[in-house]
């Protein structure tokens, strides 16, 4: 996927409201934070925090401030009672529900939302993924998105981005 596509499908996903706020906020996290499948379908309410002004998501060791645009898809999305809301218990743990109650959305269910609105997931978080790496530091991409570092320093090397200067700006 190229960066150009990639960021048309970002553009989409923050003004399409007529997406459902499950892909919307699924697609943008691989999108924008190269998050894989299984992170996103696994994700709890407690790893969201809210605040009157900034909403924070941790998908590996550090949080993440969301931007302004993600914060209110996501908020919205939390706003909404559940499809099944008379099956669910009412401190469901999960972002995404899954179709049985107390249970997350399925990778596979992920998977074919965003196939059926264009975006091809694994190439969406590799896409991602690469330019994340190319634009700063391997630790801070392993503690941010949860990456392995040899992945992250893999795909730094890939794109010239070796970081060998970071120790002197820190």
């Amino acid at each position: 996927m190229s960066e150009a596509q990639r960021w048309a499908h970002v553009d989409r996903l923050l003004g399409d409201t007529t997406l459902d706020t499950t892909v919307r906020l699924a697609g943008l996290f691989i999108l924008v934070f190269a998050q894989p499948l299984t992170t996103c379908a696994r994700l709890k309410l407690t790893d969201v925090t809210l605040t009157p002004s900034a909403t924070t998501i941790r998908f590996a060791a550090a949080p993440i401030k969301l931007p302004p645009s993600i914060d209110q898809i996501l908020r919205r999305h939390l706003e909404q009672p559940a499809v099944r809301a008379i099956y669910r218990p009412a401190a469901d743990m999960w972002l995404f529900d899954g179709l049985m109650p107390n249970t997350h959305i399925t990778e596979s269910n992920l998977a074919r939302m965003l196939k059926d609105i264009g975006i091809a997931p694994r190439a969406a978080k590799e896409a991602a993924a690469r330019q994340l790496s190319s634009t700063m530091p391997a630790r801070i991409v392993v503690d941010t998105i949860g990456i392995s570092l040899n992945t992250a320093s893999k795909w730094a090397q890939e794109s010239g981005a070796t970081w060998r200067h970071y120790p002197h700006l820190r």
